[in-house]
């Protein structure tokens, strides 16, 4: 009983179950796995989709929107990703948001700018230096992850849930691609994790027991 929650009656039931599932995704990952603070560096991926726009509200909620500017960094596809969530997070500066580059060397240069940007800020409030990012949502995959690992901070988390990267945009699927891509995924050295102090977390919302994901609403 607990678990059961009344929708808007101007929404479907595929509606109230797809909140259901992007909103436990995102507390899930930010929290229980993430272990997120107010004081964390975060990077989420694909902020303009559904668990991203979650997980940028319950940011916003745990920091405060003045602190949102010195330690938040989203990623998007597209500029019209980019004006909508300028225009749907107006807490967010144009600096925050990177429309991600399709080149892994690019990519990796846009985080490199963006925590030089949030060091920037720091200094203008209380001269601590970001190294790296504490806490990363990523549901992208592919030629992002490598960028995204190296920048995590010193004992920072990195939780992936999702591939984008390997997800077919048509209807019809580029098998040759798909499976190049696959035989080319990135891959963690796991012996060289407890040197970097990074870790790599993984998860599925199916696999979480229901008290797990109660106790991480709470």
């Amino acid at each position: 009983e607990e678990l059961v929650r009344v929708i808007p009656s101007s929404w479907s039931f595929q509606q109230g179950a797809a909140f259901m599932v992007q909103g436990l995704t995102a507390m899930y990952g930010l929290r229980s796995l993430g272990h997120v603070t107010k004081d964390s560096t975060v990077l989420i991926t694909s902020g303009a989709g559904g668990v991203g726009l979650f997980c940028l509200w319950i940011l916003r909620s745990m920091k405060g929107e003045p602190n949102m500017v010195s330690s938040v960094v989203t990623t998007v596809s597209t500029l019209d990703k980019k004006e909508f969530l300028l225009k749907t997070m107006p807490f967010l500066n144009p600096n925050q948001i990177i429309v991600r580059s399709k080149k892994g060397a690019s990519y990796d240069d846009q985080l490199r700018e963006a925590l030089c940007s949030l060091n920037n800020q720091h200094k203008k409030e209380d001269d601590k230096n970001t190294e790296g990012f504490d806490v990363i949502m990523d549901a992208i995959g592919g030629y992002t992850f490598k960028a995204n690992y190296d920048h995590l901070s010193r004992g920072g988390r990195l939780v992936t849930f999702g591939s984008a990267d390997f997800t077919p945009t048509k209807d019809t699927v580029n098998w040759p691609k798909l499976i190049w891509k696959y035989l080319r995924r990135p891959r963690v050295d796991v012996m060289s994790m407890p040197s970097e102090n990074k870790g790599v977390l993984g998860f599925n919302l199916i696999w979480s027991k229901c008290q797990t994901c109660t106790h991480t609403c709470i």
